[in-house]
């Protein structure tokens, strides 16, 4: 609305009440994107952090980077899961409360189906 004052014309300023929300209108399919997204950033830092764990319990270079292979080789198929933890140092089969990190992470890539996720993770880290 328009007011017009001594030959100027203002715009008046809507009452709170008169102005429509709009709220923003997220598609099923984005939604779901964004869910998508989210979920595998979350697996990556929870790997990160699982991997840091494991240099920490290591402390040897050489033993870490052997770890990393053996994880990259389980990602591809190479070894199945009981081979791979045959395969896991002693220091870290030791630490049960790493171990049964160990166990949710490898659970959620598997349920997920995200060994790639896994693959990503062996060559950053």
């Amino acid at each position: 609305m328009k007011i017009n004052i001594i030959g100027e014309t203002f715009t008046r300023i809507p009452k709170s009440e008169e102005i429509e929300e709009k709220k923003p209108r997220i598609a099923v399919k984005d939604l779901k994107r964004v869910q998508e997204k989210s979920r595998k950033r979350m697996m990556k830092i929870e790997g990160y952090s699982f991997c840091d764990k494991v240099r920490g319990i290591l402390k040897d270079s050489d033993k870490y980077i052997e770890f990393l292979g053996q994880l990259y080789k389980y990602s591809k198929g190479v070894y199945d899961l009981t081979e791979f933890l045959n395969l896991v140092d002693d220091k870290v089969r030791e630490n049960e409360r790493l171990m049964f990190e160990l166990d949710e992470f490898l659970e959620s890539c598997e349920e997920s189906g995200d060994r790639c996720e896994l693959r990503s993770l062996c060559k950053s880290s």
